[in-house]
């Protein structure tokens, strides 16, 4: 089950990463090489297995960039820890490690729930999802543009229309996810500091 999340969330990881890939990839080179003769044919020899090439792509840009989005915003990982552990108001009997990966790692190998750490799973799970898609939306709407006014034959008119829409478009959906994407990764390291004390507490 664990393999299966892991798998589904570098898959969403990835192919939102291959969106904009691909939009900055026509935007240098275009897309008319894609009506080739000899691209149509390799496309008809293939067939299936499109998807399959397709999908193995997607999972390993979703390992590659979860990778480094994690390594970008490790910054703002400790400073959410430091809040719920440090500026919250609470009174731990037992004082909290400074590395948060010492105790999640704690509670993974010593909580005796598999629920509890079935639901935490899944908290990590659309956090990272959640990271990842306040860069790539970024990204996704910033290929756009570059496509629209390097490759698109479109008038003037509606570029600019498109462009406003687009822009505005953007920063309300990467606020809106960075929101909740940082509000989630409270809520994660405040469960991972309950579980935490909850074990070295005793019932």
């Amino acid at each position: 089950m664990a393999t299966t999340t892991l798998l589904v969330e570098l898959l969403i990881i990835g192919l939102q990463t291959l969106i904009w890939v691909s939009l900055f990839v026509f935007s240098v080179f275009g897309w008319s090489w894609l009506s080739h003769i000899y691209i149509q044919k390799v496309f008809e020899h293939i067939g299936v297995f499109f998807t399959i090439i397709l999908i193995a792509l997607a999972y390993v840009l979703g390992i590659m960039f979860d990778e480094i989005y994690a390594r970008c915003t490790r910054w703002l990982e400790k400073h959410a820890w430091n809040v719920v552990c440090f500026k919250e108001p609470h009174s731990p009997t037992i004082a909290l490690p400074v590395n948060r990966h010492d105790a999640q790692s704690y509670i993974f190998v010593h909580f005796p729930e598999a629920t509890t750490l079935a639901e935490l799973g899944a908290m990590r799970t659309r956090v990272r999802i959640l990271r990842s898609s306040v860069f790539n939306v970024f990204l996704i709407a910033v290929s756009a543009l570059v496509f629209l006014w390097l490759k698109n034959r479109v008038g003037v008119c509606l570029k600019s229309r498109l462009t406003w829409f687009i822009g505005i478009a953007g920063v309300l959906l990467i606020s809106l996810t960075a929101f909740v994407f940082y509000s989630l990764w409270k809520s994660y390291w405040r469960r991972v500091r309950e579980l935490y004390l909850e074990l070295h507490n005793g019932p």
